[in-house]
């Protein structure tokens, strides 16, 4: 199992009614909205499952390829660590 860089604690996240969701940097006081994809993802990364668990959970409950869901988690990760939103260790 591929271990996950967890969340900053510096980081807000509020859902939304429609299944999206909000992060909000308290550091660098910016927000960031999330689809429902990426507002599900956050939330497994915050209950700590290995990439092989969420890929496995994006290709159950959305129709795409294994390789669609890791190509798009790896992307959301690049994105919200590049934004310091997830930290490594």
């Amino acid at each position: 199992m591929t271990a996950l860089p967890h969340t900053n604690p510096h980081v807000i996240a509020t859902p939304f009614d429609n299944g999206e969701g909000v992060l909000i940097d308290l550091q660098g006081k910016r927000y960031y909205q999330l689809n429902e994809t990426g507002w599900l993802i956050w939330q497994w990364l915050v209950h700590g499952h290995s990439t092989e668990q969420i890929v496995a959970a994006l290709t159950t409950d959305f129709d795409v390829t294994d390789r669609h869901a890791s190509e798009s988690l790896n992307k959301l990760i690049h994105d919200l660590q590049q934004r310091a939103l997830l930290v490594s260790g």
